[in-house]
């Protein structure tokens, strides 16, 4: 199989919340994937990473739906939990594209993108990170936070064994780590970090090594544009 991922930033495997989870997921339940940075989003119609390629030209994409096919066994509170994550996901990602940060994230999408769209996608993402704001942010990380107290298990059991760890919890450590990133304007971080439990997760999930095999490619510029469009909107 391979997973399909859009390109790193900084130390983070992917850029892309959802995309990173995915790593993890596959990392610590499938580790025969290959992992490919590839920003290549034209197996699907709606043009969105992450995508598991599967055999005779099957594709699974999403990061619920390559959940459902690793872990059948995936329960109706991981579910919920994940939907909810996918909001602080969004406002996660427009972080890397807000003044101050936006040069640095640009620099490196450049690297992965064809002529002219290595100019105009960077633009449109960071027009689009104005639509959040990093006081909604905290809101939903002391919530995701409360989150973590109510489940089955405390948190160091799950991480003394890093394959028991639920699904969402891989999602959030991996919205952390992005929110995490060393970047000249971090509000998030210090945030974080006030809130052991969070920190524990990310940097746990964070010391998960990345054994696959990844390569890079450049794409068509048509695909790059419905495909990076599609991520903010």
């Amino acid at each position: 199989m391979e997973l399909h991922v859009w390109s790193p930033v900084k130390s983070a495997f992917s850029l892309e919340p959802t995309c990173l989870a995915s790593v993890y997921l596959c990392e610590l339940h499938s580790s025969e994937t290959k992992l490919i940075q590839s920003s290549n989003a034209s197996f699907t119609s709606d043009y969105r990473l992450p995508v598991l390629c599967l055999p005779k030209d099957e594709f699974i994409s999403s990061f619920y739906d390559i959940c459902a096919y690793l872990l059948p066994e995936i329960d109706e509170k991981d579910t919920a939990f994940i939907s909810y994550l996918l909001r602080i996901s969004r406002v996660a990602y427009s972080q890397l594209f807000i003044p101050g940060n936006y040069e640095v994230v640009r620099s490196q999408i450049t690297q992965h993108t064809a002529f002219p769209l290595q100019y105009t996608v960077p633009l449109k993402l960071k027009k689009d990170a104005y639509e959040f704001t990093t006081n909604k942010l905290k809101l939903y990380l002391n919530i995701a936070n409360d989150f973590l107290k109510q489940w089955e298990k405390p948190l160091d059991e799950y991480l003394a064994d890093m394959q028991t760890l639920p699904p969402s919890f891989i999602f959030l450590g991996s919205i952390l780590i992005i929110l995490c990133l060393d970047l000249p304007k971090n509000e998030t971080k210090a945030f974080v970090e006030e809130h052991p439990d969070l920190v524990k997760l990310k940097d746990s999930l964070q010391a998960v090594r990345i054994s696959g095999k990844s390569t890079e490619s450049r794409v068509s510029g048509r695909t790059l544009k419905y495909a990076l469009h599609s991520v903010v909107t």
